[in-house]
């Protein structure tokens, strides 16, 4: 008996079935590419926004995303902020909230990753020309954690 077929109590016959085993895990997984390629940033599939003393919608459908941004500001005025939220329509939380001194000069480099159940909306905002807060955003999964493959890629 080969040590591979220790625990099945018999040699090898013609009449055993021998079943393969396929790994379906990119596919079970709504991507045929590995996680971290999936959510490669693309072209077609990215969002650019800049709020600079106003507020932009970055995302506003259920599901997973990404955002790589930045808070800028070289501010005279103490009364400076740049934000990312997220609004449930009755109220707002702040996963970054970034506020500056008078003649202060800050840079702050974001990566998040962010979950918008229905009725969510997650929006970055500034309150002055001398601060922005500016990136991109793309949608990684859908709300049920289906890996969205990067805008234009096929797979063969």
């Amino acid at each position: 008996m080969l040590p591979s077929q220790q625990g099945f109590g018999e040699d090898l016959q013609a009449s055993n079935v021998i079943t393969p085993i396929i790994d379906l895990t990119a596919t079970s997984e709504g991507s045929q590419l590995p996680t971290d390629l999936a959510r490669a940033i693309s072209f077609d599939g990215i969002t650019e926004f800049d709020a600079t003393n106003n507020t932009k919608t970055l995302a506003n459908a259920p599901g997973f995303y990404r955002v790589l941004a930045t808070i800028s500001y070289k501010s005279p005025n103490a009364t400076a902020f740049g934000q990312i939220f997220i609004n449930d329509g009755a109220s707002s939380k702040f996963p970054v909230n970034s506020s500056a001194a008078a003649n202060a000069n800050l840079l702050q480099s974001l990566d998040l990753h962010v979950f918008l159940n229905t009725g969510e909306t997650m929006s970055a905002t500034s309150n002055e020309a001398n601060c922005s807060v500016a990136g991109i955003v793309w949608q990684v999964a859908d709300r049920y954690g289906n890996i969205n493959n990067p805008a234009g890629f096929t797979f063969e």
